[in-house]
């Protein structure tokens, strides 16, 4: 399109307007100022003899420039929603050849979002910590944290880690979920801490007075045991701490917190707790879990707890490390009340039985692709319709599965800026155990055809 005829469709059905010689005049910075003629910008260009030399290359005539006072063009955002981006033309050169082509533009209206903030206040690490966003409420948070993308940790545990994660400093919705390690902020886990007072325990059990009892509640069914929450929610007004789980045991599971503010310094009683059939899921009100749908590596928020038996009944004294809090063998001070399982995607994964281990225990070793190390399990882990005695040796499995999660604790806020190196120093003779590799479930054998199209295990 000429530039006279886009400028009579912006200016309506007036004439483009022209100097002596025929070429457009220069259009003015401001929209409603006028267009003045040669002989007043040649006065006003006298006026102004003591500008800078800038402003003299910009009142050059000779200097090209485009008729249009502004270019608008609308856009629509990758949210959803309609966005305007404003480009001042004169004496600005286009950044590409195209205008769609330019790098898109925040949208005006979350320009100037200020997101709140909240910080430690009592936590004894609150001068070395800085301010983290505050956490939204909302089902659309990201779940996964596949071990792949975090920072690998070595047998030097966290002395030779930087378990600090650079946060995404937004909010979260249904097109641009957030980590869910966003979810948690400083007054939830200092909140949590208080809440679940050592010392108020043990004051309780050497005045032998009476702990909270469980509170009444039904049985689950099997398949109310499978209730998962996605995101984050609130319960009576408790916002929840991540757990992980970090190994299974029984009828029951021990988790780990995922944060190192909810135990270090000083809260090595909250750094392992014990998961088992007398917790309560929020979403169903019953008590009950199935441990063989439980993957290890799996999260689980959790909201309350209570003391443990072993506590309260044998005088279970308190972890001095966190060798002693962790010990897979070793009961905890704490056990889970109320809690709720995050939901996971899992996606059909190939395997293979490497070998059939017990006949008696009815136990096998599989290795699962992806994961470079070999399980034994159980025929608890198989699939209902499939019989344990017609597993063999070098047969291909498939089974729901998803890759090895975190298996270490990270900094729910970040540092500070000079207090980087004191956190390094607390970290230096932290302990790291990792856990056991985990298992898939509903374990079953491929179909015939793959079966007889594998070298492997065709008959001989």
């Amino acid at each position: 399109m000429p530039l006279e005829e886009a400028f009579q469709l912006l200016c309506g059905d007036e004439e483009a307007p022209t100097t002596d010689d025929g070429r457009p005049c220069e259009a003015s910075s401001q929209p409603n100022q006028p267009i003045t003629s040669p002989e007043e910008s040649a006065t006003s260009n006298n006026n102004n003899a003591g500008n800078s030399t800038t402003s003299q290359k910009k009142s050059d005539p000779r200097t090209p420039r485009r008729p249009f006072p502004e270019i608008i063009m609308e856009s629509t955002s990758q949210y959803g929603q309609s966005a305007i981006s404003q480009e001042t033309a004169l004496g600005d050169e286009p950044t590409s050849s195209h205008p769609r082509k330019r790098p898109f533009k925040v949208p005006l209206e979350e320009e100037g979002i200020e997101f709140e903030t909240e910080q430690f206040v009592n936590h004894p690490w609150s001068h070395l910590l800085a301010p983290k966003i505050r956490p939204k409420i909302s089902p659309y948070y990201d779940p996964e944290l596949p071990a792949s993308k975090f920072e690998r940790i070595t047998a030097a545990g966290y002395s030779r880690l930087s378990p600090f994660i650079e946060h995404s400093g937004a909010y979260t919705s249904k097109g641009r979920p957030a980590s869910i390690l966003e979810a948690v902020g400083p007054q939830a886990i200092e909140s949590f801490r208080q809440r679940h007072s050592y010392l108020d325990l043990y004051q309780t059990r050497i005045e032998g007075r009476e702990f909270p009892p469980l509170a009444p509640a039904e049985k689950a069914s099997a398949r109310e045991m499978l209730s998962y929450v996605r995101g984050l929610r609130l319960h009576k007004g408790i916002h929840p701490v991540l757990y992980r789980v970090k190994s299974l045991f029984g009828t029951g599971a021990r988790l780990e917190s995922v944060h190192m503010e909810v135990p270090l310094p000083d809260r090595i009683d909250l750094h392992t707790v014990m998961l088992d059939q007398f917790s309560v899921n929020i979403l169903t009100g019953k008590h009950r879990i199935d441990v063989f749908h439980i993957l290890i590596g799996d999260l689980v928020w959790v909201y309350t707890l209570l003391p443990s038996t072993k506590f309260m009944r044998e005088g279970l004294p308190y972890p001095e490390t966190i060798e002693e809090a962790s010990h897979h063998r070793k009961p905890t001070i704490w056990r889970v009340d109320e809690f709720a399982l995050v939901h996971r995607d899992l996606i059909e994964t190939l395997g293979y039985i490497v070998s059939v281990t017990s006949q008696a225990q009815q136990s096998f070793q599989i290795c699962m692709k992806g994961h470079r190390t070999l399980v034994t399990v159980n025929s608890n882990r198989l699939d209902p319709d499939v019989e344990f005695a017609r597993l063999r040796a070098n047969t291909f499995i498939t089974a729901d599965f998803r890759p090895r999660q975190l298996d270490y604790m990270l900094f729910a806020c970040t540092p500070k800026a000079n207090a980087f190196n004191e956190l390094r120093e607390c970290m230096a003779d932290l302990q790291y155990f990792p856990s056991p590799p985990p298992a898939p479930s509903g374990i079953r054998p491929t179909s015939q055809t793959h079966q007889q199209q594998s070298p492997s295990t065709a008959p001989p």
